[in-house]
């Protein structure tokens, strides 16, 4: 296999980083101080002081020698002849520490050498061409060359991130009860991200909220609820927001029963998993029966994602006079609990449907 391949010379500095959304971070060349300082570094000093143990003859001579010229010397002329020994000395050993690897070295391998050359050369697009493609488009081959695998995933994630994105803020737009508040965490792999949704009531933020965790992967995702349920969800953004209506829905069934334990209401029964009534088309209803602390007034609550909520009363006795007859004779069977009848809480007062409820308990709460 033989072709020309286009390539050119790196006339920049050297890539030290590249940021996820492209951007080329470059490292500054060293100076020639640096660079001696660099080089100085890898000179071993220790060794030099057995490489100055010679033989006894040759000890006799440097010596005469040394005495020869002893006295035409400057006192720094021997520091800087010794220092110039210990570089020069320094400098054979990297340059055969340099050499060593070429002789040792296998035969030639084409992926070693395709790296080895992607390294020190940058491609360069001009027009439609690539110069410096060191691919076998570059050798006029017909070979399919194999996807990078890693780059695919990132592209993937990106986009999973940005459909995620869109649907959680459509989502808290279209909604104002309750308040959906996303916090994406600043650390993440370039393959996985992680954000934290906070659902809650403007003026009840601290008396009940519903968190959720959602892992957002190549092209899955993976939530987390409250109470610890793991769901896995695909790329389809209909599957989130399934979710998030549920989850709102539930939220507003969790707010109400916290809002009856602090207006001294009872909590009857209460489900996420509502089996009766009509069918949902999305999810499943949830809902709670509360009482009043003397036990004559009963709220029904019934929310679900699609058809919103509905509030019922129940009354007790259901009448103020009482006339014996034939079948009840006693006036404890008074204190029954009559029909439901549904609130219009649109018509009520409240900014949000905490607020209505809380104003609905107080109202039926004895003085």
């Amino acid at each position: 296999m033989s072709g020309n391949v286009c390539i050119e010379a790196q006339q920049e500095y050297l890539v030290q980083e590249i940021t996820y959304d492209g951007q080329e971070i470059y490292t500054q060349p060293l100076s020639m101080s640096e660079n001696l300082t660099r080089l100085a570094h890898k000179i071993d000093f220790v060794k030099t002081d057995s490489d100055q143990q010679t033989t006894s003859d040759s000890t006799e001579e440097e010596s005469k020698e040394l005495a020869t010229f002893q006295a035409s010397l400057w006192p720094w002329d021997s520091a800087l002849a010794n220092a110039a020994s210990i570089l020069m000395r320094g400098s054979e050993r990297l340059r055969e520490s340099q050499s060593e690897p070429i002789r040792t070295r296998p035969l030639s391998d084409f992926h070693l050498e395709l790296l080895h050359m992607r390294q020190t050369w940058r491609l360069k697009k001009v027009g439609n061409t690539i110069l410096g493609d060191l691919s076998f488009r570059s050798e006029n081959v017909d070979v399919k060359c194999a996807k990078n695998t890693e780059v695919s995933l990132n592209e993937d994630h990106s986009m999973c991130i940005h459909r995620t994105m869109m649907i959680i803020d459509t989502f808290a737009c279209e909604i104002k009860d309750p308040l959906i508040v996303a916090h994406w965490l600043c650390l993440s792999s370039p393959t996985l991200s992680s954000v934290k949704i906070n659902i809650m009531t403007l003026g009840y933020e601290t008396m009940c909220r519903t968190p959720l965790v959602i892992h957002v992967e190549e092209k899955s995702l993976k939530a987390i609820c409250r109470d610890g349920r793991t769901m896995s969800l695909s790329y389809e953004p209909e599957e989130l927001r399934y979710l998030l209506m549920c989850q709102a829905s539930q939220h507003q069934v969790n707010a109400a029963q916290a809002l009856a334990k602090l207006m001294g209401w009872k909590v009857l029964s209460s489900g996420i998993n509502l089996g009766v009534g009509n069918v949902e088309p999305t999810g499943n209803a949830c809902s709670v029966l509360m009482t009043s602390p003397a036990g004559d007034r009963v709220i029904a609550l019934r929310c679900s994602p699609k058809n919103g909520i509905h509030v019922s009363v129940s009354f007790s006795p259901q009448t103020t006079d009482f006339y014996p007859s034939t079948l009840v004779r006693d006036r404890k069977w008074q204190n029954l609990a009559g029909s439901f009848r549904e609130v219009t809480l649109e018509k009520m007062e409240g900014r949000n449907f905490l607020n209505k409820l809380e104003h609905l308990m107080a109202s039926l709460t004895p003085c």
